[in-house]
């Protein structure tokens, strides 16, 4: 995550270049959209989606997707890899719309694949709280902190 540039960032190492696969260099904001596919010619600019101050990732190897703790929109973001698509999973227009969850300040996710299903962990800073969200089930409950959905 590179949160002075508002944008998620990878190494392609096959291309030996550095990527902007999701948000535009400099250009906070709110946007789903579109992604950069790793290799694309166009990756050096961005891509249609934006965010702001994105401060962590998550990778989901078994599903092909990439978690972004986007805090200044308030919003957990997924980019599809295979796909090139970036959404909202949690805060603003979500995923899982049936869950009334508002964040603020998302500092920190991490995934875990090791059962069967993925569970999602959110570190919001302004709650003071930790989420595990299951992307299976699309459900989401505090396991930490003060704060509940």
């Amino acid at each position: 995550a590179d949160r002075t540039n508002h944008a998620a960032r990878v190494v392609d190492l096959a291309a030996r270049a550095l990527v902007t696969l999701a948000g535009r260099l400099g250009g906070k904001g709110f946007a789903d959209g579109s992604a950069v596919q790793i290799g694309a010619a166009s990756a050096a600019g961005g891509s249609g989606a934006r965010l702001h101050s994105p401060r962590a990732v998550a990778v989901d190897g078994r599903a092909d997707e990439l978690y972004i703790a986007d805090a200044s929109n308030h919003a957990i973001r997924k980019v599809n890899l295979g796909g090139t698509v970036v959404s909202t999973v949690v805060g603003h227009t979500q995923l899982f719309p049936e869950i009334a969850l508002s964040l603020d300040f998302p500092c920190g996710v991490a995934l875990d694949t090791s059962g069967t299903t993925r569970r999602l962990y959110i570190a919001d800073a302004g709650a003071h709280a930790v989420y595990a969200a299951d992307l299976d089930r699309a459900t989401i409950a505090p396991v930490a902190g003060t704060a509940a959905p």
